[in-house]
């Protein structure tokens, strides 16, 4: 993972370690593109009140 700009938060460290992510940080349309592909298959989502029609919400409890 390489990057032009300033030191990466450890945080997003974390995430990129999590996703498997070692490209670069350039912010091209190739780097987002392999982020989204890494994400898409390292965090799984799943969300059931779709089926049981309960309207989603981002609100924490």
């Amino acid at each position: 993972m390489t990057t032009n700009q300033a030191p990466i938060h450890p945080e997003v460290t974390a995430y990129l370690k999590r996703i498997g992510y070692e490209g670069n940080l350039d912010g091209s349309a190739a780097a987002l593109a392999e982020l989204q592909e890494r994400h898409l298959h390292a965090v799984p989502y799943e969300n059931l009140d779709i089926l049981k029609r309960i309207p989603l919400s981002l609100e924490i409890p």
